[in-house]
């Protein structure tokens, strides 16, 4: 439902054709379609004195907890600015917001994917937190 796997066929310098494997979140139906797409956005968000918001998340695929930005994949028809509102309030329960700038796309992991992430700089009302919200699948501290 989430991802793509992908195997596609190029040729080396030497003209020889060779596999490879990628995944993506998009439908890839020509070369043309490979990272044309932002995926999601990471939040690099503020508080009242300056400082970093981070989040503390079990991740399965590392059987840890880690710290993390808050970030989230963009929904069908949502622009970036709404995907990181969205984001931060389904993971902190905080809705006030003030975006002071959002930077080029970037990629998350090139050697496998095409999957582009935005980050989005803002600072944040703490004020505005919503104390109990969090969604049934996370597990933020």
């Amino acid at each position: 439902r989430y991802i793509n796997c992908n195997e596609l066929i190029y040729s080396n310098k030497a003209g020889n054709k060779k596999p490879y494997e990628m995944v993506s979140m998009h439908d890839i139906r020509t070369p043309a379609d490979i990272g044309r797409s932002v995926s999601g956005i990471s939040l690099l968000a503020f508080d009242a004195h300056g400082k970093i918001m981070l989040l503390k998340e079990f991740r399965m695929a590392v059987n840890s907890y880690v710290y993390n930005l808050c970030a989230g994949m963009l929904e069908p028809g949502e622009t970036v600015p709404e995907c990181a509102v969205r984001e931060l309030h389904e993971e902190t329960g905080i809705t006030g917001i003030d975006i002071i700038d959002t930077l080029n796309p970037c990629y998350a992991a090139v050697s496998l994917s095409d999957v582009q992430n935005q980050l989005v700089v803002a600072r944040v009302n703490e004020d505005s937190r919503d104390t109990a919200l969090q969604e049934e699948n996370e597990n933020n501290t």
